[in-house]
Order: C-alpha cells, then sequence, then structure tokens
C-alpha cells in the first residue's frame, strides 16, 4: 500500500511520492486543450489542500502552476501594462474564484468587491499576495 496524505475537508487521497503524484492527478505534461486546461486546474486546487505538504508535493504543485500558466500565457495573452483590475478579473474568473474569495486571500472579506469595482487600488502586499496565489509575475497587476 502506498503512502498517502488524507485531504479531510475534501475526502481526497493525495500521493506523497513524486511518480504517484503524476499519475494520480495530473501528468505533467504541456496543456492543449481547455478540457486538460480545466483538469489540470482541478488537480491544482487540490494539492493546494494538503495541509503540511511534503517536497514532492510542493515541487509538484509549482512545476504544475508552472505548465498551467504557460498554456494561460499562450491562449490568453495577458495584457498587463494597461489593465491591472483586467488581469485579475480574468485570473479570478479562471480560477472560480469570487469576489469574496478574493477578499479572503487578501484579508478582509469586502476588500475583493472594492478592488474590482475600482473604489480601492492594490498595495504592494496584496500584489505579493495576488502574485503568489496565481503564480504570476507582480508586473500583471502594476
Amino acid at each position: 500500500m502506498t503512502p498517502q496524505t488524507k485531504v479531510t475537508e475534501t475526502g481526497i487521497n493525495v500521493p506523497d511520492v513524486w511518480i504517484e503524484l503524476l499519475t494520480g492527478l495530473y501528468d505533467l505534461r504541456p496543456i492543449h486543450t481547455k478540457k486538460e486546461h480545466e483538469q489540470a486546474l482541478k488537480a491544482l486546487k487540490t494539492i493546494m489542500r494538503v495541509p503540511n505538504r511534503n517536497s514532492d508535493q510542493n515541487d509538484y504543485m509549482k512545476q504544475l502552476a508552472n505548465t498551467i500558466a504557460d498554456y494561460e500565457a499562450q491562449k490568453y495573452h495577458i495584457e498587463n501594462e494597461h489593465d491591472p483590475v483586467g488581469n485579475l478579473k480574468f485570473l479570478i474568473e479562471q480560477h472560480n474564484m469570487s469576489s469574496s474569495d478574493l477578499g479572503r486571500l487578501l484579508g478582509s472579506r469586502s476588500l475583493g468587491s472594492l478592488i474590482l469595482n475600482g473604489r480601492r487600488s492594490l498595495s504592494k502586499e496584496h500584489i505579493r499576495k495576488l502574485s503568489e496565489h496565481f503564480h504570476v509575475n507582480p508586473s500583471v497587476f502594476l
């Protein structure tokens, strides 16, 4: 029997070892279709829910995030110089997040709505959190 990390809130078992992560969640291959993109996002959300990830799980999560980012950069050509809020809205939509989810990520539930509606601008700390969460360059939000 293979060691696995139990994710209690979702009841999903996530492998502890690199090779089993590849076969159990998402094979780290380039993404070519919307369906593969959705599968990769689902796998990323699953691995992100694992508390106290080991080094194999962390490495897998980073590689998967990079694979997703590569696909999104090719497919959607995010224009970061002109519309930081538009880029943020796009990323939120792609990750099936709400304005409340954004607010919780940034520290205050109502903050997401204020930022998305242009009534509050992004601080350096917000940009840092967003770039880490979405695995994108901070310049996307400048």
